[in-house]
Order: C-alpha cells, then structure tokens, then sequence
C-alpha cells in the first residue's frame, strides 16, 4: 500500500456566538490548500469595495455587509471551500465546530466531499 500523501490545509472557523435572542447557531469553516496570501488579498480587496473596512462585522452597516456578501459569491472566493451548518439553541457549544469542520472529508473515490453555500 502506497504511503498517505500529506496536503497542508488551513481552517479558518466562525459562529454567530451564543446570543440568547436567537433560535440558531450557525458555524461556518473556510478549509482551503491555496496559497494564504493570495485569498487574503482577494478578501482585502472585497472589504475595501464593500467599504466594510477592517470593522466588525456586527459594527457594519447592513448594506455594507450584503454588499460584501454578494462580492464573495460573485467572484468565487472560497468556492468548494466554505462548509456550514446551522442548529437549533441551545446546544452544547463545542459540538457543532466539529461536527462541521468533520464534513470536509475524503471519500473511499478520494474526491472531497463539500457542503457549499452555492
């Protein structure tokens, strides 16, 4: 049997945190095997045009964050790359981290399989 090739990934995961007004808890993780600098540019570029800076995203205005949002998707930033998952609150905070990041698997065809906001 041939020895497992290694691949270097980087994860990046974020939730909406634990706010007691709302019914949901969405965790989303950007896994991702491309040069890191060249994402962070794109993503640079997309707030600036957005003009949502280097602001919190709650501190954003709305349309600022649509605006930005929308820019993503338009230029496939992240595409095949971006897992999510919503759940019903409350829940134990640390499983759904897991539980999302666990979904970037690699199949017995060895092909990845993806759960994309696309």
């Amino acid at each position: 049997m041939p020895p497992i090739q290694k691949q270097k990934l980087y994860c990046y995961v974020d939730e909406t945190g634990q706010d007691a007004a709302s019914i949901i808890f969405i965790v989303v993780a950007v896994v991702s095997a491309q040069e890191q600098e060249q994402l962070r540019q794109r993503l640079l570029e997309i707030e600036h045009s957005a003009g949502t800076g280097h602001r919190k995203w709650h501190k954003s205005r709305p349309a600022r964050r649509l605006k930005y949002l929308n820019l993503v998707l338009e230029k496939n930033v992240g595409r095949g790359e971006v897992f999510y998952g919503s759940y019903p609150k409350p829940l134990p905070y640390f499983l759904p981290f897991l539980e999302v990041i666990a979904r970037r698997q690699i199949d017995g065809r060895s092909t990845l399989r993806r759960q994309s906001f696309r």
